[in-house]
């Protein structure tokens, strides 16, 4: 375990468990998980590393706890593309949406700077 002791009260303690993955190197999501009454693993995105992923542990209760060491499943995300599209590239951009949008601002009061910086903050 990496950071305080296990059986402090209340507490989120930052832990390197063992992970099944598909590959030694992968990220991925870890779900929450109940791992005894009142010790539960975070859900969070981690990369393993060495079949080793960095998480943490929240344990809600006072007593102190014999936490045995659990493997987490971790369930592998798509990382090949961009997650939010660019407005400037039509291969990508749902052009109804795009152009539904654009009709309903109002930028008729603004000059072309304007214009073009509030499209470029909205669209970025």
């Amino acid at each position: 375990m990496i950071g305080p002791d296990k059986n402090t009260p209340r507490s989120e303690t930052i832990v390197r468990l063992p992970a099944e993955t598909g590959s030694t190197t992968a990220e991925g999501l870890v779900e929450r998980k109940k791992l005894l009454p009142g010790v539960y693993l975070a859900e969070s995105l981690v990369k393993a590393v060495k079949g080793c992923v960095i998480t943490s542990v929240l344990k809600t209760t006072e007593k102190e706890v014999s936490m045995p060491e659990p493997v987490v499943m971790v369930t592998e995300v798509d990382t090949g593309g961009p997650l939010i599209l660019d407005p400037n590239s039509p291969q990508e951009l749902d052009k109804s949406r795009y152009e539904r949008v654009l009709n309903k601002l109002r930028t008729h009061h603004l000059n072309s700077e304007q214009n073009t910086s509030l499209r470029e903050i909205y669209f970025d």
